[in-house]
Order: C-alpha cells, then structure tokens, then sequence
C-alpha cells in the first residue's frame, strides 16, 4: 500500500485509486465466503494423515469443490457486470477480470494452506513474498508503461496465475494427481463452517 498507492494516486489520479481500492476489497471480502473455511480444515486435518491417498483425496476434494463455487461466483460477476461495473463507476472489462482473478484467488489460498499443512513454510513463505513482490513490480510497470487502472488490474490476474502455475507443479510433484471422491469434506465442513462466522463480522465492519 505505501508503494502502490503513491504511484496510483500521482499517475492515475484519487478516483482510479478509489476504484483500485474498490475491486481489491471486493477480492479480500468474497474469498473467504467462497471457500468456507475448507483451507483451514486441510491445516487442521492433513498434518495427521499418513495416508497418501487420504491426503490426496483431502487436497483435491477441497481444491475440486472450490473450483466449483468460486467459478459461480465468477459468473455472477461476469453476468451482472455492467451492474457491478456502473455501481463501482468504472469499465466491465475490470469486473470480468475480477472474476478470474477471484478464482485464482481461491485456488491459490488452498494450496498455500496445504503448503502449510505439510510444514513447507519455507516455500510458503517463499510464494508469498513472489506475489507480493511481482504484484509490485507489475502493477508500477504497467501504470508507467500507460496501461492505467486496465494494466494494474490485469497485472493481479496475471501474478496470481504465475502463483498458480508454481503451486500446481509443487502439488502435482508432492501428491501425485487423483480425482477426488470427496468423502472427507463433510467432516471438513463440521470444522471449517463455523470459522465463516469470522469473515461474516469483517463484512459487517
């Protein structure tokens, strides 16, 4: 924020940033209701599992179920666009590229907590501090370039799907590929449904 927003603010203008603050709120507060708590049930879950195919069918059952959701949520957006777009005072093409970025999003929290889950914090920590840095680095090149507020928003979708791709390939290489037969996820859910609660009041506030 100290680095971003001087540079949004000086180049772009008050507004744009408002709109950049904007989209980013709605990333932070719709991702947790999206995944329902369920990367904190890996954390809590996984470390216990000696089981291959019970961590696999853990992490992919999660990951699957996810996917699911937060493509509907994107959707939504992708649908009422205009709506959202004209609410926001800004362009739908922004809103669209909102709703991929939602979806990385998501799928990325659930590796990194699976990164988490295994005590892979180095490359946890590593991951994080990649996006960070990248999301710097690529939101200033593209309002210095003169992409404006359309370059600084696909700069997120592009960082979190580089992220994606080097957790896919940690994942894959960790646990191997399996197709999920969701049976741990009602157990999951036991756990992870009452943690909403958290996300709920940060709305309210």
């Amino acid at each position: 924020g100290m680095i971003i927003l001087p540079v949004i603010t000086k180049l772009l203008g008050v507004a744009n940033y408002g709109i950049w603050a904007q989209l980013r709120g709605v990333v932070t507060l719709i991702a947790p209701f999206a995944l329902l708590g369920l990367p904190s049930a890996l954390v809590r879950f996984l470390p216990a599992e000696k089981d291959k195919k019970r961590v696999q069918d853990g992490v992919y059952s999660v990951l699957a179920l996810i996917s699911v959701i937060a493509f509907i949520v994107a959707l939504f957006f992708l649908f009422f666009s205009g709506f959202i777009a004209n609410f926001f005072q800004t362009q739908p093409v922004l809103i669209k590229i909102l709703s991929l970025i939602i979806i990385l999003e998501c799928l990325n929290v659930v590796i990194l907590d699976a990164l988490v889950a295994f005590q892979e914090l180095k490359k946890y920590s590593f991951l994080l501090i990649f996006q960070t840095i990248g999301q710097i680095l690529l939101v200033i090149g593209a309002v210095f370039l003169g992409y404006g507020l359309y370059g600084a928003v696909l700069s997120l979708l592009f960082i979190r799907l580089i992220t994606f791709f080097l957790l896919s390939i940690y994942i894959f290489k960790k646990i191997g590929i399996k197709i999920p037969t969701f049976s741990p996820i009602k157990k999951y859910l036991y756990f992870s449904l009452p943690l909403l609660g958290g996300s709920l009041f940060y709305w309210v506030v």
